[in-house]
Order: structure tokens, then sequence, then C-alpha cells
């Protein structure tokens, strides 16, 4: 029989054999060559790099992967963990419609569900960064799919203008005013917008229009950099014809009839009470009393005819009758149009609240806060308060 010295001294190196116990060691050392014994000696000490090496990797790759979760988790905890952008320019085309009355964040979730944005919480602090304070306003904005942070923000905020001509258009604006707007904006010649606006027939509308007054529709307007001032022009009373047309308004002379009304209720109320404002335009207008006796009598009308925005007339001014537009002195409604009423006006100018008012007046310019009344003794009670109002609050009633 063969002894276990012997065995351990023939066993081929590099087999793969149980670790022997420090006394065989021992002995296996010392029935070893010299040479048999470096080599012994280097081929230890090679495993036991090896295995230290593999500890160390082992434990990098556990420390990394507990330093990435932690980081992870206070990101999610922190908000942190979200796409920031996408890179731009844009994919496919696609509308946002803002309400009025929509807040920005409601506004930015509908972004994210049109795929516009990458993230909500990334694109509100471009917005901070980048708004400069502007507000966004109602309206339909062309965007596209995945586009940049920076790009829809000037989109949305009309601060792009080296891609469009921007022109912001508020409700019930005046031609005057309007036209104005058009040149600021577009950096055009204020006269060429002036001389379209004194050829009404040239856009299809009534022939009682003696010009374009009420059929400038307001709104934010992108046009493109090339369009002429003609071509401006016709996609505002385009897009008013298409609100009176969609609220049942089609006839041309209806149409210019409905904007002289909408445009005195927007001038005389405000979106809450445009409605009511409207049923008691149309008591005066249509069923008129002892006490009216078919007046209007609307400030709003006379200083449009004055050519002013005041709050103050005098006896003189009220009584007139050379001032078309004096609703104190002429009977009915004025000869046109005093502004252009935006959709909610002429939606409540189409469907009035039915009431017995004959009377309104604003007590609060701030607020809004509107009395009526259905007789005149009711009514000079009403504009006792008013009076009172300016008396405490005189730099609201310039």
């Amino acid at each position: 029989m063969t002894s276990s010295s012997s065995h351990q001294q023939h066993r081929p190196q590099g087999s793969e054999a149980r670790p022997a116990s420090p006394e065989s060691s021992a002995d296996t050392l010392g029935a070893m060559t010299p040479r048999e014994r470096l080599l012994h000696v280097r081929q230890n000490r090679k495993r036991r790099l090896r295995r230290r090496a593999v500890v160390i990797t082992a434990t990098l790759l556990v420390f990394a992967t507990v330093v990435a979760l932690i980081t992870v988790g206070l990101q999610r905890l922190l908000g942190m963990y979200d796409t920031q952008s996408y890179p731009g320019p844009g994919e496919t085309p696609v509308t946002l419609v803002v309400k009025p009355g929509m807040g920005a964040s409601e506004v930015f979730a509908e972004l994210k569900s049109l795929d516009v944005i990458a993230s909500e919480k990334s694109f509100s602090r471009s917005f901070s960064e980048l708004s400069g304070g502007a507000q966004i306003q109602a309206g339909e904005y062309k965007l596209k799919t995945k586009m940049k942070n920076e790009d829809v923000v000037k989109v949305i905020t009309g601060n792009d203008l080296t891609k469009v001509l921007y022109v912001p258009i508020a409700g019930n604006m005046r031609i005057t005013e309007v036209m104005q707007q058009l040149s600021k904006y577009t950096r055009i010649p204020l006269e060429q917008f002036q001389d379209l606006g004194k050829q009404p027939q040239k856009f299809g509308i009534s022939t009682k229009a003696k010009n374009l007054e009420g059929y400038l529709a307001p709104g934010e307007y992108r046009f493109p950099l090339d369009a002429t001032p003609e071509q401006m022009i016709r996609t505002m009373v385009d897009k008013q014809k298409k609100i009176l047309a969609d609220a049942g308004v089609k006839d041309a002379d209806a149409q210019y009839l409905l904007l002289t009304k909408a445009s005195i209720v927007e001038a005389e109320g405000n979106p809450k009470n445009y409605a009511i404002i409207a049923g008691a335009l149309e008591n005066r207008v249509e069923r008129p009393n002892e006490d009216t006796g078919g007046f209007i009598n609307s400030d709003a009308t006379v200083t449009y005819g004055l050519g002013q925005r005041t709050l103050h007339l005098s006896d003189a001014q009220k009584r007139d009758k050379t001032n078309p537009y004096n609703t104190y002195a002429n009977k009915g409604l004025p000869v046109g149009p005093i502004g252009s009423p935006e959709k909610a006006a002429i939606d409540a100018t189409v469907h009035p609240q039915k009431n017995d008012y004959y009377y309104w007046v604003t007590i609060d310019i701030k607020t809004g806060e509107t009395l009526y009344a259905k007789t005149y003794a009711e009514h000079q009670v009403n504009e006792q308060k008013y009076l009172q109002y300016c008396a405490a609050h005189p730099s609201a009633c310039q």
C-alpha cells in the first residue's frame, strides 16, 4: 500500500485537493525539493490574492448598490427623480386649449397629457425661471409633442417672437386701440391697419357697418412672420364671424345688431353678470316702461362717442344729441358697436337671463359687485351706494 505522504508527494500540481492539515502540510513541504516548495508558496499566495480581490469587489458592489438605492429614494422623496425636459424641437403637432379660469397647474397637467412636456415638476421650474412673471392666457396654442421646456414656455407666454408675430387683443378693445396694438406688436405702420379698418365690406360683413368696430375678435394671435395686415385683419374678422355663427347668429345684419348689444353688455358688466345685464338691456330695448321711455342710459356708449374712457359724465355731455352714441339723449341702441366683445359676452347676449331689471350700477369697481333694480326709485338707492364707494375710493372712480 502507498502511504499518505507518498500519495500527496506525487499529486499533479494544480489539482483541487482538500486543504491539508498543518501537520500534513509540513510533511508535504519537507518532502518537496526547494523548487517545488517555491512553486507551492507562490500558488498559495496567488489563491489568497484572488480570494481577497473577489471579497473586495463584492463588497464594493454591495456598497455601490446601497448608495444608489439611498440616492434614488431621496430623489423620489424630494421630487427630484424626473426627466428634466425633452431635447426638442418636437414631433407631432398638437393643440393646447386653455380655458378661462384654468390655473397654471392645470395647464401643466394638460401639457403632460398631450406629451408636450416630459415632466410637470421640471416644467414648473422652467416656467418659473423663464416666464418673467407672464400669465397664461385663455386660448388655443399650437405645439408639438416632445418639445423642449424653454420652447413651450415661449409659446404659451407669447414671448417667442422669433417664430411668429404675437399680438394680444383684450376683450372689448375699441377699434382704435386694436389697430395700435397690431402696429405695436408687428411693427407695421399704423396707417396700413387704419386703412383696412375703413373698408368693412372688404371682409364680408353687414353693409350697415361703417368700419370694423366689433368685428376684431379678442384673443391671442400668432401670425406667420410674412403675414400681411389684410391677412391679420381677416383672421380676426373671420374668428368673430365664426363665434357669431356658432352661437346661431348667421345673418350679416343680425350679427351687426348682436355685436352692438354685446359690446354694451361687456362694457357695462363683467363675466359673472353678462347674462343679467343682457337681460336688463333687452328689457330696455324691447319692453321699455314709463321710467325708461326707451332710453338705454349707458355711460359706456356716451364715452365711446366722446372718444374717452371715464366714469364721470357731465349733464351737458348726457344731453348732447349730436353724439350718435349718446343713449341718454337718443332712444334705443347706439348706431353701432362700441368695442369688440369677447365670446362670453356674445353668448350671454344671445341667451340673456330673463329678469325684470331695468337698472344696474356697479358699486365696487375693484370686485365688480353690481346691484340691480326694477324701478328708478330702487335704482336711486343703489346709486347712493356707488357714490359712497367713490367717496371712499376716489382713485377707483376716475
